[in-house]
């Protein structure tokens, strides 16, 4: 490595001696070359007028200028070919592989059937790569891949479903669906009221958009309760005066879940939490039973 920088430092010192003498530069700004010339030969121990470092590292009767004009010409060239890829949905699939790929396709609806999720994927992937213009098959390996969890999968299949095909219902559907199943709710709701634009009817469809908008509202609820400053309306101690929530939404706030269960396991603290004045003042607002359950009770 040490050779080569030596050899590159010694091209690049012939290159501007070469400057100068066929007065590529004016005459004031030659001292400016000899001084990086001078610069160049100290820091990495090389003399350009030593016969034995020419022989050893001249690259004579090349030179640097004409290296970065090939340099630039094949950039050029590489520029100017056009990519001979073509992505798998690109290609015409012909009348076979259509024919094949519906078979695939029957073969991975079997896979769903018998559970075997796994085995479907790969059938409807191979479907896809023989035709990959069939909104279907990337919608039926959307629902093979929720189906076992793959949810973000899911997703982008369903997407590339309604890409090829925007009026395929059963595409948003799976898209929905996924979305439902990650806690993206404002997502699914906008999902589930796109399929109803294209299959109205469907009351299926419709319960799920009345679920995920149910999920969203929650969702909201629970984060308006998080994000509500502390200090406003807390009672002693710190504590949030609850007495106005949902006890639905309450019952859905993990961390007041949480520091129930916390309570459950120590007893001495849930009585000195029930003799707090502020918290048992806020336990008048709920109904007994509910109360209870909230801190463990059937």
């Amino acid at each position: 490595m040490e050779e080569k920088r030596k050899q590159l430092a010694f091209a690049i010192t012939e290159y501007l001696s070469d400057t100068i003498e066929n007065n590529h530069v004016s005459e004031e700004n030659k001292d400016g070359l000899e001084v990086a010339i001078q610069c160049i030969s100290e820091a990495f121990g090389i003399d350009p007028k030593d016969e034995t470092q020419k022989d050893m590292y001249s690259i004579k009767p090349a030179n640097l200028g004409s290296i970065f004009e090939v340099y630039l010409r094949t950039k050029q060239s590489k520029e100017n070919v056009k990519p001979n890829t073509v992505k798998v949905d690109d290609k015409e699939p012909s009348e076979e592989d259509k024919k094949n790929a519906d078979q695939k396709k029957s073969e991975g609806n079997s896979k769903m059937a018998e559970r075997k999720y796994d085995e479907a994927i790969q059938l409807y992937t191979e479907a896809i790569e023989l035709n990959g213009k069939n909104a279907i098959y990337y919608a039926n390996r959307a629902a093979a891949f929720s189906q076992s969890g793959q949810h973000e999968k899911a997703i982008e299949d369903a997407l590339k479903a309604v890409e090829i095909n925007p009026q395929y219902s059963k595409g948003y559907s799976r898209l929905a669906h996924a979305q439902y199943c990650l806690n993206k709710f404002d997502e699914a709701v906008k999902s589930y009221e796109k399929v109803l634009e294209l299959d109205p009817d469907n009351n299926a469809i419709k319960q799920s958009l009345e679920l995920a908008k149910s999920k969203s509202s929650e969702t909201s609820t629970r984060d308006a309760g998080s994000s509500s400053d502390a200090g406003a309306g807390a009672g002693a101690g710190g504590m949030p005066n609850l007495g106005n929530l949902d006890f639905a939404s309450l019952m859905n706030n993990p961390a007041v879940m949480n520091m129930a269960k916390e309570m459950m396991k120590n007893p001495e603290a849930l009585n000195n939490l029930m003799n707090n004045p502020a918290i048992a003042n806020m336990a008048k607002n709920f109904d007994p039973s509910k109360l209870q359950q909230m801190f463990g009770g059937k």
